[in-house]
């Protein structure tokens, strides 16, 4: 097995950060628009035909990961027969517990996000609503694009992409729909990478038989409190409760840690 992992630098820099990663330089540097434009140059090269997986991540993944990329190197090979091999923050494993989707963890934290993608994906031709999402559970969700896939799954999903960033490319020299600014952390992106990062756990959620698996990290929880809300998530997603009963419990979760700035 042979995965082609790059890291993408616009500016051809060398990478400080980590040896496996090669330095991927697209025809752009997407400031506005990020990453997942420089996917689509590297599938149009056809880079992705020269690996059994491949995939293009920040300078940041080893920091924000907490693992070197070959430790997810490592991953991949011992994980043989996969589509798609998938890797979160340790501290985002959160998130699933807090939210009933990405989705409406990306409205809490991106308001209007529901509509923008709404409208992108109609615009596009598709006919599904990501306001009225099922239940992602944590292995369907991804918050960083990182990801290594192999070429038919670079196919399937670029393919799944492409109406909406022709879309999007069309936008930008239209009323620059996409381009309106939302809040994130210290600064203003638009809301097009806060969009993308949130099709992939889609896309895996509409194609069951993809095969995916995630690079597992360890977490330790104190609070008693918030362990016993994972639980009853956890026990929710055993049953395939009702949506009602997750909100429940998420509110209840979110309440604790609003109250308690443990997570560590």
């Amino acid at each position: 097995m042979v995965a082609g992992l790059f890291w993408i630098d616009p500016a051809g820099r060398q990478s400080e950060a980590d040896d496996v990663f090669v330095n991927y330089c697209g025809k752009d540097s997407y400031l506005m628009e990020r990453e997942v434009w420089h996917m689509r140059d590297f599938y149009l090269e056809k880079k992705h035909e020269r690996f059994d997986q491949s995939g293009l991540f920040s300078p940041k993944f080893s920091g924000k990961t907490q693992i070197t990329g070959f430790q997810f190197a490592s991953f991949i090979r011992k994980n043989p027969d996969h589509d798609v091999y998938l890797i979160n923050p340790p501290d985002y494993f959160i998130f699933p517990y807090m939210f009933y989707n990405i989705w409406e963890h990306g409205e809490a934290c991106h308001p209007g996000l529901y509509e923008k993608t709404n409208r992108l994906l109609a615009k596009a031709g598709y006919d599904f609503d990501v306001s009225n999402m099922p239940r992602m559970k944590g292995i369907h969700q991804t918050f960083c694009n990182y990801w290594a896939g192999t070429p038919s799954f670079w196919e399937g999903y670029m393919q799944f992409l492409a109406p909406l960033m022709a879309v999007v490319d069309h936008d930008k020299n239209a009323d620059g729909e996409f381009y309106k600014l939302t809040k994130y952390q210290d600064g203003s992106f638009c809301f097009i990478p806060f969009i993308f990062e949130r099709l992939l756990s889609t896309y895996l959620l509409l194609n069951p038989s993809i095969k995916a698996i995630t690079q597992p990290y360890t977490i330790n929880i104190a609070n008693p409190d918030v362990i016993e809300s994972i639980k009853e998530i956890d026990q929710l997603d055993m049953i395939g409760a009702a949506k009602s009963e997750f909100v429940t419990a998420q509110n209840k979760l979110r309440q604790v840690l609003n109250g308690n700035k443990m997570m560590r």
